[in-house]
């Protein structure tokens, strides 16, 4: 019995241990200079940014964080803070400024979420575009491939974006409409071939 017992302790170690891999993102490209806020560290190849950890980006840099789920590109004079990376929850809070997201699709039960002051996107297996400028209380969301929901939070109103669609998003106005994704905004999605 005292083996059986050394047994499920050693399992249920080795299963804590696979799930705290799966609770963190890697920093797998990083061009210019990044910080982890909440740890007053400069970034660096390699490192795990985990639940409850804000990344700041300076400007012209470029970060790419990676999961076995997502990957995030931050662009320069990007902020974006972590509440929850789990396996089966990932939450991103876009404090300011523009991040590209690629996500796989995600196995059932799981989700990816992404706040902003205004609005709250729900993401599965989809790659998109988000920029929060948080002095006007605005924001953009472009798809390049597969959909978005996209949550106001003031109202809980809900904007579905597919593939080639974008929202401009104003906290002040309720007159939201899809519109069809600028050539720029597509353009500039193109970097996601690129991220790991």
């Amino acid at each position: 019995m005292h083996f059986l017992g050394i047994l499920i302790f050693v399992s249920f170690l080795l299963s804590c241990q696979k799930e705290d891999a799966a609770r963190s993102f890697i920093v797998a490209f990083l061009k210019g200079t990044a910080q982890n806020v909440s740890l007053s560290t400069q970034l660096k190849l390699h490192d795990s940014i985990v639940s409850n950890q804000k990344v700041h980006t300076d400007s012209g840099s470029t970060l790419d964080l990676k999961s076995d789920t997502a990957s995030l590109r931050l662009l320069g004079d990007s902020e974006v803070d972590l509440p929850s990376v789990k396996s089966s929850e990932s939450v991103f809070q876009i404090v300011t400024g523009n991040i590209l997201i690629k996500c796989a699709k995600l196995p059932p039960g799981s989700s990816l979420r992404v706040i902003t002051p205004s609005v709250t996107v729900s993401v599965r297996g989809t790659q998109f575009w988000g920029q929060v400028r948080p002095a006007e209380e605005s924001g953009t969301f472009a798809v390049r491939e597969g959909s978005i929901a996209i949550v106001r939070n003031s109202d809980k109103a809900t904007f579905l974006l597919e593939k080639g669609q974008a929202l401009d998003t104003d906290a002040r106005s309720s007159d939201w409409k899809v519109r069809p994704a600028a050539s720029a905004e597509l353009e500039a999605m193109s970097q996601i071939d690129n991220m790991p």
